[in-house]
């Protein structure tokens, strides 16, 4: 028989456990919901290698279309880019196409 979160939150509860719940897709009817907040981090980041390294030249992976946080980081990169008078090189921006490999037998 499956297992349902709900049914986990609830016996959970019973027995005064606490559950977190880490980036959670969905709303549930209780437990701690932990969220990250990596967006600043990066712009602190690219800020950080411009201003104190001198960097002038970046290769940026930002992730694959599609996917909000990957195009939240190509936003974040282009704007401190901009705030700090740098241009995007050519070809500095790549976006990844993810894969499964296959198995080796």
């Amino acid at each position: 028989m499956p297992c349902h979160r709900e049914d986990i939150l609830a016996a959970a509860s019973q027995h005064q456990v606490p559950v977190f719940l880490v980036e959670p897709t969905e709303r549930y009817s209780s437990g701690i919901r932990i969220t990250f907040d990596e967006l600043d981090a990066f712009r602190e980041l690219v800020t950080h290698l411009i201003e104190h390294h001198h960097v002038t030249k970046f290769a940026c992976i930002a992730g694959f279309r599609g996917n909000p946080a990957s195009e939240t980081r190509e936003m974040i990169f282009r704007d401190v880019l901009k705030d700090t008078a740098l241009h995007l090189m050519k070809n500095g921006l790549a976006t990844a196409i993810f894969m499964r490999s296959q198995q080796r037998r």
